[in-house]
């Protein structure tokens, strides 16, 4: 088990206080009821919900307090009317996406309305790859696809992640993007020259309610601000996150497929106001709250764990495949007179047999015992029947997983 260095000092006080310690000219908590038509500003702005399209589910379970629950077709349009081509700004969200049950293009956190200028497609998630993306600037951006960042790691399914990004007006008067994932700067591009837009800011699809670009999942704590948030600040607004909430935030493997031998890293994030919270298969009898902690497994086959975090239970599962079966060693004679096989890349628990023909036409056969796979990944497999080039002057062998 490590602790990850994701938690730094924080101001001490809620997560509502330290947002608030930044000036946002829009801060939307989400805590509105179920049934509630509104979304309110928190910022002391009034920049309330302008108009709400769609179906969305207030009141849900959120990683602090409550969230909005969007599925898939709703949009959020707020009174901030804040042109980003302008003034430095900040757009901010913790979001748990959910891309599987849907076939999306994107799923956008925060777009812009054009108003009497153009506006983009902000920041949103790119659906099947899972990767962070901005459209700010459009064509104009240098790569000629809007200004494009991508995280180092994938926004994980069905987990809370707290994203921000910030824009920062430079000396030739374009602009300097950063993304941060879960407080880390994670992505940045210079160079992006975002054109004036004066409508509303939407949260949960595109401006226009476009076809196969709405989020899909809970929404919670989403804020825009009018400057660039320092990278202090933002690790002071995860850190807060980290400290109240009570969810297990999220559970991933650094990779879902292994060979065997070889090991990953379970990585859970869990809230410090839980109780208690562990991992199940004797990985953890006790995850420690309010930080971020893997713990290295090497699964012998494919495994599935469980964190449970004061009952409410979140599952990943690491597939164990096989590698290609290498022959290490063969001959026509074991000392006993019979041909043999000596193979590697067999996985531990897993049953294997030869199995053998004469011409490729006539159907194999199974031949010899059923052999188990171990923890050395290696066995030899022998031919019971003596090599006799009189009368059979070819075998072919195959080794074949007969796992039942």
């Amino acid at each position: 088990m490590r602790i990850l260095p994701v938690v730094v000092d924080s101001d001490g006080g809620s997560y509502e206080e330290t947002v608030l310690a930044d000036s946002p000219v829009g801060y939307y908590r989400l805590e509105e009821s179920a049934g509630s038509s509104q979304v309110y500003d928190s910022s002391g702005n009034g920049n309330h919900s302008t108009q709400i399209s769609g179906s969305p589910t207030p009141g849900v379970t959120g990683a602090i307090g409550r969230a909005i629950g969007m599925n898939n077709n709703e949009s959020v349009y707020v009174g901030v009317n804040l042109d980003p081509s302008l003034t430095d700004w900040t757009i901010e969200g913790i979001v748990r996406p959910d891309f599987e049950s849907v076939n999306q293009q994107q799923l956008t956190l925060w777009s812009n309305a054009n108003g009497t200028g153009v506006g983009r497609s902000d920041l949103y998630l790119l659906d099947g790859s899972q990767e962070i993306r901005s459209f700010v600037g459009g064509q104009s951006s240098p790569d000629g696809e809007g200004a494009t960042l991508y995280n180092a790691t994938p926004i994980p399914n069905d987990c809370w992640s707290h994203a921000v990004l910030t824009a920062t007006r430079d000396e030739d008067d374009t602009y300097t993007l950063r993304f941060y994932l879960d407080g880390v700067l994670d992505g940045e591009q210079s160079g992006i020259a975002p054109e004036a837009a004066d409508g509303d800011w939407v949260f949960g699809s595109h401006k226009n309610r476009n076809g196969g670009q709405f989020f899909n999942g809970p929404m919670d704590e989403m804020a825009i601000y009018d400057s660039a948030l320092s990278e202090t600040r933002i690790q002071a607004h995860f850190n807060t996150l980290l400290s109240e909430s009570d969810q297990g935030l999220s559970f991933i493997a650094s990779s879902n497929v292994i060979s065997p031998g070889e090991s990953v890293d379970l990585i859970a994030k869990v809230g410090a106001a839980a109780t208690a919270a562990s991992i199940d298969n004797g990985v953890a009898a006790s995850v420690p709250l309010g930080a971020a902690t893997a713990y290295p497994v090497s699964p012998t086959s494919t495994t599935t764990y469980t964190l449970d975090v004061d009952g409410v239970q979140k599952s990943v599962t690491v597939t164990v495949v096989a590698a290609d079966l290498v022959v290490e060693d063969f001959g026509l004679d074991d000392g006993d007179g019979n041909p043999f096989l000596t193979v590697s890349g067999l996985v531990d628990g897993t049953d294997y047999q030869l199995w053998r023909t004469t011409d490729l036409i006539t159907d194999w056969t199974a031949i010899g015992p059923v052999v188990p796979g171990d923890a050395t990944g290696m066995a030899t497999f022998t031919d019971p029947d003596d090599f006799d080039a009189a009368t059979n002057p070819i075998f072919l062998y195959q080794v074949r997983d007969v796992t039942e």
